[in-house]
C-alpha cells in the first residue's frame, strides 16, 4: 500500500464519523429522492467499514438517540438503517452488539408510526437469522400475542427465503 492510501483511510474514518451525524439529522427531509440519497450514503459509509454497529449504538446522534427523534421518518429510515447493518454485518458482530439493539428495536415496535414498528421487526427478524432466537427469548416475553405472531411470521418467512435456514420457534 502507498502512504497515501495509509494516511487517507484514517482520514475518511474520521469524516464518516463527522458526516454521519449529519446524514441521519437530514433523514427528515421531506423529498424522497434526497432521503433516497441519504440512505444510500449511510448505507455506504456502513459498507465501506467506516462505521460498524458498534460505533453508533450510543453517542450524540447515533441509533438511540435517532430512534427518539420526533420526526417519524427519521425514526423508520433509522432502523431501516439499522437493519442494512445488521444484514450485512457478520455472525460475530452481532453477536457482540445484539444486547444493545433488541431494546431500541423493542421500543421501537410501540413506536405510533406504522412505517417505525416494521422497521423494529426488520432489524429484529434479522438479528435471529444470524445469532438465533435466543437473544431475543428475554425480551419476547414483554411482547403482546399478536407481536410475538407477526415477528414469528417474519422470522419463519425470511428463513424460507434462505436455503439452509433452520426453523425457530417462539
Amino acid at each position: 500500500m502507498s502512504l497515501l492510501v495509509l494516511y487517507c483511510i484514517p482520514i475518511l474514518m474520521c469524516l464518516a464519523y463527522i458526516s454521519v451525524p449529519l446524514e441521519v439529522e437530514k433523514l427528515k427531509e421531506k423529498k424522497p429522492t434526497m432521503t433516497e440519497a441519504l440512505s444510500q450514503t449511510l448505507q455506504a459509509i456502513h459498507k465501506a467499514g467506516c462505521i460498524s454497529l458498534v460505533d453508533i449504538v450510543e453517542g450524540s446522534f447515533y441509533v438511540k438517540k435517532s430512534t427518539k427523534n420526533k420526526v417519524p421518518l427519521v425514526r423508520s429510515l433509522t432502523m431501516t438503517w439499522v437493519t442494512f447493518c445488521i444484514e450485512t454485518s457478520n455472525k460475530g458482530i452481532i453477536t457482540k452488539v445484539h444486547k444493545d439493539y433488541v431494546p431500541i428495536c423493542m421500543d421501537c415496535l410501540n413506536d405510533g408510526t406504522p412505517e417505525v414498528r416494521d422497521a423494529a421487526f426488520s432489524a429484529l427478524t434479522a438479528i435471529a437469522k444470524l445469532v438465533g432466537m435466543r437473544p431475543l427469548e428475554r425480551s419476547l416475553e414483554k411482547l403482546d400475542d399478536v407481536r410475538k405472531k407477526k415477528l414469528s411470521e417474519m422470522i419463519s418467512g425470511s428463513e424460507d427465503a434462505v436455503p439452509g435456514g433452520s426453523s425457530t420457534g417462539l
